[in-house]
Protein backbone atom coordinates (compact mmCIF):
# COMPACT_ATOMS: atom_id res chain seq x y z
CA UNK A 1 0.00 0.00 0.00
CA UNK A 2 1.26 3.47 -0.91
CA UNK A 3 -0.33 6.81 -0.02
CA UNK A 4 0.26 10.05 -1.94
CA UNK A 5 -0.93 13.37 -0.55
CA UNK A 6 -1.89 16.21 -2.86
CA UNK A 7 -4.59 18.87 -2.92
CA UNK A 8 -8.27 18.06 -3.14
CA UNK A 9 -10.08 20.03 -5.83
CA UNK A 10 -13.43 18.18 -5.76
CA UNK A 11 -14.65 16.27 -2.71
CA UNK A 12 -15.87 12.68 -2.75
CA UNK A 13 -14.58 9.12 -2.58
CA UNK A 14 -13.59 7.18 -5.69
CA UNK A 15 -12.51 3.53 -5.79
CA UNK A 16 -11.44 1.57 -8.86
CA UNK A 17 -8.56 0.35 -11.00
CA UNK A 18 -6.10 2.98 -12.20
CA UNK A 19 -6.19 3.91 -15.89
CA UNK A 20 -3.30 5.98 -17.27
CA UNK A 21 -4.32 8.83 -19.57
CA UNK A 22 -1.61 9.38 -22.24
CA UNK A 23 0.51 12.51 -21.60
CA UNK A 24 0.97 15.41 -23.98
CA UNK A 25 2.86 14.92 -27.23
CA UNK A 26 6.57 15.77 -27.30
CA UNK A 27 8.27 16.82 -30.54
CA UNK A 28 11.86 17.38 -31.63
CA UNK A 29 13.32 20.56 -33.05
CA UNK A 30 13.11 20.88 -36.85
CA UNK A 31 14.66 23.65 -38.93
CA UNK A 32 13.42 24.63 -42.39
CA UNK A 33 14.92 26.57 -45.27
CA UNK A 34 13.85 30.13 -45.97
CA UNK A 35 12.07 29.17 -49.16
CA UNK A 36 9.95 26.64 -47.18
CA UNK A 37 8.51 29.17 -44.75
CA UNK A 38 5.48 30.02 -46.92
CA UNK A 39 4.58 26.34 -47.37
CA UNK A 40 4.96 25.74 -43.61
CA UNK A 41 2.64 28.67 -42.83
CA UNK A 42 0.05 27.30 -45.26
CA UNK A 43 0.33 23.91 -43.56
CA UNK A 44 -0.16 25.57 -40.18
CA UNK A 45 -3.31 27.42 -41.34
CA UNK A 46 -4.80 24.17 -42.63
CA UNK A 47 -4.08 22.44 -39.30
CA UNK A 48 -5.69 25.31 -37.37
CA UNK A 49 -8.86 24.98 -39.46
CA UNK A 50 -9.00 21.24 -38.78
CA UNK A 51 -8.45 21.67 -35.04
CA UNK A 52 -11.11 24.39 -34.91
CA UNK A 53 -13.57 22.06 -36.65
CA UNK A 54 -12.85 19.39 -34.00
CA UNK A 55 -13.55 21.89 -31.21
CA UNK A 56 -16.74 22.93 -32.96
CA UNK A 57 -17.90 19.31 -32.93
CA UNK A 58 -16.99 19.14 -29.24
CA UNK A 59 -19.13 22.22 -28.62
CA UNK A 60 -22.10 20.56 -30.30
CA UNK A 61 -21.57 17.45 -28.18
CA UNK A 62 -21.51 19.52 -24.97
CA UNK A 63 -24.79 21.21 -25.88
CA UNK A 64 -26.37 17.92 -26.97
CA UNK A 65 -25.53 16.34 -23.60
CA UNK A 66 -27.23 19.18 -21.74
CA UNK A 67 -23.95 20.64 -20.41
CA UNK A 68 -24.64 24.17 -21.59
CA UNK A 69 -22.90 25.55 -18.48
CA UNK A 70 -19.60 24.25 -19.90
CA UNK A 71 -20.11 25.79 -23.32
CA UNK A 72 -17.88 28.77 -22.47
CA UNK A 73 -14.90 26.53 -21.67
CA UNK A 74 -14.95 25.02 -25.16
CA UNK A 75 -15.40 28.41 -26.78
CA UNK A 76 -12.44 29.68 -24.76
CA UNK A 77 -10.26 26.95 -26.28
CA UNK A 78 -11.43 27.91 -29.77
CA UNK A 79 -10.51 31.53 -29.03
CA UNK A 80 -7.08 30.48 -27.75
CA UNK A 81 -6.51 28.46 -30.91
CA UNK A 82 -7.51 31.16 -33.36
CA UNK A 83 -6.18 34.34 -31.77
CA UNK A 84 -3.33 33.28 -29.49
CA UNK A 85 -1.74 30.00 -30.54
CA UNK A 86 -2.10 30.34 -34.32
CA UNK A 87 -0.77 33.91 -34.43
CA UNK A 88 2.20 33.32 -32.14
CA UNK A 89 3.11 30.05 -33.87
CA UNK A 90 3.10 31.73 -37.27
CA UNK A 91 5.34 34.51 -35.96
CA UNK A 92 7.86 31.99 -34.60
CA UNK A 93 7.90 30.10 -37.93
CA UNK A 94 8.60 33.32 -39.85
CA UNK A 95 11.25 34.67 -37.48
CA UNK A 96 13.13 31.53 -36.45
CA UNK A 97 12.62 29.37 -39.59
CA UNK A 98 11.48 26.28 -37.67
CA UNK A 99 8.81 23.70 -38.33
CA UNK A 100 5.27 24.34 -37.16
CA UNK A 101 5.41 21.53 -34.58
CA UNK A 102 8.50 22.92 -32.87
CA UNK A 103 7.07 26.45 -33.08
CA UNK A 104 3.96 25.28 -31.18
CA UNK A 105 6.18 23.80 -28.48
CA UNK A 106 8.18 27.04 -28.19
CA UNK A 107 5.00 29.08 -27.84
CA UNK A 108 3.68 26.78 -25.08
CA UNK A 109 7.03 27.01 -23.27
CA UNK A 110 6.92 30.81 -23.41
CA UNK A 111 3.30 30.92 -22.26
CA UNK A 112 4.13 28.64 -19.34
CA UNK A 113 6.88 31.07 -18.30
CA UNK A 114 4.56 34.08 -18.57
CA UNK A 115 1.82 32.33 -16.62
CA UNK A 116 4.29 31.41 -13.87
CA UNK A 117 5.38 35.05 -13.55
CA UNK A 118 1.80 36.40 -13.50
CA UNK A 119 0.96 38.24 -10.28
CA UNK A 120 -2.78 37.58 -10.60
CA UNK A 121 -3.56 34.09 -9.23
CA UNK A 122 -6.50 33.75 -11.62
CA UNK A 123 -4.37 33.98 -14.78
CA UNK A 124 -2.46 30.64 -14.51
CA UNK A 125 -5.75 28.72 -14.47
CA UNK A 126 -5.90 28.99 -18.27
CA UNK A 127 -2.57 27.24 -18.81
CA UNK A 128 -4.16 23.78 -18.88
CA UNK A 129 -6.56 24.93 -21.59
CA UNK A 130 -3.74 26.43 -23.64
CA UNK A 131 -1.65 23.25 -23.35
CA UNK A 132 -4.65 21.14 -24.37
CA UNK A 133 -5.26 23.30 -27.45
CA UNK A 134 -1.58 23.07 -28.40
CA UNK A 135 -1.68 19.29 -28.03
CA UNK A 136 -4.70 19.12 -30.31
CA UNK A 137 -2.96 21.25 -32.93
CA UNK A 138 0.16 19.08 -32.73
CA UNK A 139 -1.88 15.96 -33.35
CA UNK A 140 -3.30 17.51 -36.51
CA UNK A 141 0.14 18.66 -37.69
CA UNK A 142 1.57 15.18 -37.10
CA UNK A 143 -1.44 13.49 -38.80
CA UNK A 144 -2.32 11.67 -35.57
CA UNK A 145 -5.94 10.77 -34.77
CA UNK A 146 -7.87 12.86 -32.30
CA UNK A 147 -7.42 11.53 -28.78
CA UNK A 148 -10.56 9.71 -27.70
CA UNK A 149 -10.81 7.93 -24.37
CA UNK A 150 -11.86 4.29 -24.17
CA UNK A 151 -15.21 4.42 -22.36
CA UNK A 152 -15.25 0.68 -21.65
CA UNK A 153 -11.87 0.74 -19.92
CA UNK A 154 -12.68 3.88 -17.92
CA UNK A 155 -15.98 2.67 -16.46
CA UNK A 156 -15.77 2.79 -12.61
CA UNK A 157 -12.01 3.48 -12.75
CA UNK A 158 -9.60 6.12 -11.47
CA UNK A 159 -8.19 8.30 -14.25
CA UNK A 160 -4.49 9.12 -13.69
CA UNK A 161 -2.84 11.82 -15.81
CA UNK A 162 -0.23 14.56 -15.85
CA UNK A 163 -2.81 17.29 -16.51
CA UNK A 164 -6.30 17.52 -17.96
CA UNK A 165 -8.42 20.07 -19.76
CA UNK A 166 -12.15 20.72 -19.21
CA UNK A 167 -12.95 18.72 -22.34
CA UNK A 168 -11.01 15.76 -20.93
CA UNK A 169 -13.03 15.92 -17.71
CA UNK A 170 -16.29 15.97 -19.68
CA UNK A 171 -15.18 12.88 -21.63
CA UNK A 172 -14.20 11.13 -18.39
CA UNK A 173 -17.62 11.89 -16.92
CA UNK A 174 -19.34 10.38 -19.94
CA UNK A 175 -17.08 7.32 -19.60
CA UNK A 176 -18.19 6.89 -15.96
CA UNK A 177 -14.95 7.30 -14.01
CA UNK A 178 -15.02 7.11 -10.20
CA UNK A 179 -12.28 9.69 -9.62
CA UNK A 180 -9.42 11.70 -11.14
CA UNK A 181 -5.83 12.28 -9.99
CA UNK A 182 -3.28 14.46 -11.80
CA UNK A 183 0.28 15.59 -11.25
CA UNK A 184 -0.45 19.22 -12.14
CA UNK A 185 -3.48 21.43 -11.79
CA UNK A 186 -5.06 24.02 -9.54
CA UNK A 187 -8.18 24.55 -7.40
CA UNK A 188 -9.41 27.30 -9.74
CA UNK A 189 -8.34 25.56 -12.96
CA UNK A 190 -11.14 24.99 -15.43
CA UNK A 191 -10.72 21.21 -15.17
CA UNK A 192 -11.24 21.42 -11.39
CA UNK A 193 -14.30 23.65 -11.83
CA UNK A 194 -15.91 21.17 -14.22
CA UNK A 195 -15.02 18.23 -11.92
CA UNK A 196 -16.75 19.94 -8.96
CA UNK A 197 -19.78 20.71 -11.07
CA UNK A 198 -19.99 17.05 -12.16
CA UNK A 199 -19.33 15.66 -8.62
CA UNK A 200 -16.19 13.77 -9.65
CA UNK A 201 -13.60 13.30 -6.87
CA UNK A 202 -10.49 15.09 -8.08
CA UNK A 203 -6.95 15.44 -6.63
CA UNK A 204 -4.03 17.38 -8.12
CA UNK A 205 -0.48 18.18 -7.03
CA UNK A 206 0.91 14.62 -7.03
CA UNK A 207 4.47 14.73 -8.46
CA UNK A 208 5.63 11.39 -9.84
CA UNK A 209 2.09 10.05 -9.96
CA UNK A 210 2.53 8.24 -13.27
CA UNK A 211 5.64 6.50 -11.91
CA UNK A 212 3.80 5.32 -8.78
CA UNK A 213 0.49 4.19 -10.28
CA UNK A 214 0.37 1.07 -12.43
CA UNK A 215 -2.50 0.38 -14.85
CA UNK A 216 -5.12 -1.85 -13.30
CA UNK A 217 -3.94 -1.36 -9.69
CA UNK A 218 -6.79 -0.79 -7.24
CA UNK A 219 -6.73 2.87 -6.20
CA UNK A 220 -8.73 4.99 -3.75
CA UNK A 221 -9.23 8.75 -4.19
CA UNK A 222 -10.24 11.03 -1.31
CA UNK A 223 -11.09 14.37 -2.90
CA UNK A 224 -11.77 16.06 0.44
CA UNK A 225 -8.50 15.15 2.17
CA UNK A 226 -6.41 15.11 -1.00
CA UNK A 227 -5.20 11.54 -0.42
CA UNK A 228 -4.54 8.88 -3.05
CA UNK A 229 -4.07 5.30 -1.82
CA UNK A 230 -2.52 2.83 -4.25
CA UNK A 231 -3.09 -0.90 -3.63
CA UNK A 232 -4.89 -0.42 -0.27
CA UNK A 233 -4.98 -3.18 2.32
CA UNK A 234 -8.27 -4.79 3.38
CA UNK A 235 -8.89 -2.49 6.33
CA UNK A 236 -8.17 0.70 4.34
CA UNK A 237 -10.39 -0.50 1.52
CA UNK A 238 -13.18 -1.26 4.02
CA UNK A 239 -12.79 2.23 5.50
CA UNK A 240 -13.00 3.95 2.09
CA UNK A 241 -15.98 1.85 1.02
CA UNK A 242 -17.76 2.77 4.24
CA UNK A 243 -17.07 6.47 3.77
CA UNK A 244 -18.24 6.30 0.17
CA UNK A 245 -21.47 4.61 1.28
CA UNK A 246 -22.07 7.19 3.99
CA UNK A 247 -21.52 9.99 1.46
CA UNK A 248 -23.99 8.31 -0.88
CA UNK A 249 -26.54 8.17 1.91
CA UNK A 250 -25.84 11.76 2.86
CA UNK A 251 -26.64 12.83 -0.69
CA UNK A 252 -29.73 10.61 -0.85
CA UNK A 253 -33.16 12.29 -1.04
CA UNK A 254 -34.04 11.90 2.66
CA UNK A 255 -34.51 15.55 3.62
CA UNK A 256 -37.25 18.06 2.87
CA UNK A 257 -37.05 19.94 -0.39
CA UNK A 258 -35.62 16.99 -2.35
CA UNK A 259 -36.98 14.92 -5.20
CA UNK A 260 -38.24 12.27 -2.75
CA UNK A 261 -40.45 14.67 -0.82
CA UNK A 262 -43.13 12.00 -0.47
CA UNK A 263 -40.66 9.71 1.30
CA UNK A 264 -39.59 12.53 3.60
CA UNK A 265 -43.20 13.38 4.46
CA UNK A 266 -43.89 9.73 5.24
CA UNK A 267 -40.98 9.73 7.68
CA UNK A 268 -42.01 13.01 9.26
CA UNK A 269 -45.67 12.36 9.90
CA UNK A 270 -46.84 14.93 12.44
CA UNK A 271 -43.33 15.69 13.70
CA UNK A 272 -40.79 18.30 12.73
CA UNK A 273 -37.67 17.22 10.84
CA UNK A 274 -35.53 17.88 13.94
CA UNK A 275 -37.49 15.20 15.81
CA UNK A 276 -36.66 12.46 13.30
CA UNK A 277 -33.96 10.09 14.57
CA UNK A 278 -30.85 9.31 12.60
CA UNK A 279 -31.94 5.68 12.36
CA UNK A 280 -35.15 6.71 10.59
CA UNK A 281 -33.20 8.96 8.24
CA UNK A 282 -30.96 6.02 7.21
CA UNK A 283 -34.00 3.81 6.82
CA UNK A 284 -35.61 6.39 4.52
CA UNK A 285 -32.41 6.45 2.47
CA UNK A 286 -32.65 2.69 1.93
CA UNK A 287 -29.67 1.67 4.04
CA UNK A 288 -29.77 -2.14 4.44
CA UNK A 289 -30.83 -3.18 7.94
CA UNK A 290 -31.60 0.33 9.19
CA UNK A 291 -35.22 -0.31 10.15
CA UNK A 292 -37.35 1.44 12.79
CA UNK A 293 -35.79 1.85 16.22
CA UNK A 294 -38.34 -0.50 17.85
CA UNK A 295 -38.15 -3.16 15.16
CA UNK A 296 -37.36 -6.62 16.56
CA UNK A 297 -36.43 -7.97 13.12
CA UNK A 298 -33.63 -5.51 12.36
CA UNK A 299 -30.07 -6.85 12.71
CA UNK A 300 -28.43 -6.32 16.08
CA UNK A 301 -25.53 -4.30 14.70
CA UNK A 302 -27.00 -3.05 11.39
CA UNK A 303 -25.60 0.50 11.49
CA UNK A 304 -23.19 2.34 9.18
CA UNK A 305 -20.56 2.86 11.89
CA UNK A 306 -20.47 -0.76 13.13
CA UNK A 307 -20.20 -3.64 10.66
CA UNK A 308 -21.69 -7.02 11.47
CA UNK A 309 -18.47 -8.48 12.89
CA UNK A 310 -17.63 -9.69 16.43
CA UNK A 311 -15.94 -7.15 18.68
CA UNK A 312 -13.00 -9.47 19.13
CA UNK A 313 -11.79 -8.68 15.61
CA UNK A 314 -9.38 -5.89 14.75
CA UNK A 315 -12.27 -3.88 13.31
CA UNK A 316 -14.26 -4.34 16.50
CA UNK A 317 -11.34 -3.12 18.59
CA UNK A 318 -10.96 -0.12 16.30
CA UNK A 319 -14.66 0.72 16.70
CA UNK A 320 -14.44 0.47 20.49
CA UNK A 321 -11.65 3.05 20.46
CA UNK A 322 -13.54 5.28 18.02
CA UNK A 323 -17.05 5.36 19.34
CA UNK A 324 -19.86 6.58 17.15
CA UNK A 325 -20.91 10.16 17.87
CA UNK A 326 -24.55 9.56 16.96
CA UNK A 327 -26.81 9.34 20.00
CA UNK A 328 -29.28 7.27 18.03
CA UNK A 329 -26.68 4.60 17.22
CA UNK A 330 -27.68 1.31 18.96
CA UNK A 331 -24.02 0.28 19.32
CA UNK A 332 -23.33 3.41 21.36
CA UNK A 333 -26.30 2.76 23.64
CA UNK A 334 -25.10 -0.83 24.18
CA UNK A 335 -21.64 0.39 25.24
CA UNK A 336 -22.75 3.30 27.40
Amino acid sequence: MKTLVGVGASSGIGIGPAVIIPPRIEVAERRIALDRVAAELSRLDSAVDTADAQLSDATDAVVANGRTAHFDFVELQRSMLRFDLAGETGRVVREQHVGAEWAVRLVVREMRRLFAEASDARIPTGLDDFAAVADRLLRVLLSLPEQRLDAAALQDSIAVAVELSPLDVLQLKRAGVSGIATERGGPTAHAAIVARDLDIPYIFGLPGLLLSASPGTLTCVDGKRGALVIAPDDFTLWEYEGRRERMRIGRSPIGPGTAALATANAVLGDRTWAQVTNRERYAAAGYPGAGPADSSTSPRRAWPCTPSKPRTTVIGQFLRRNRCRSRACPSRRSRS
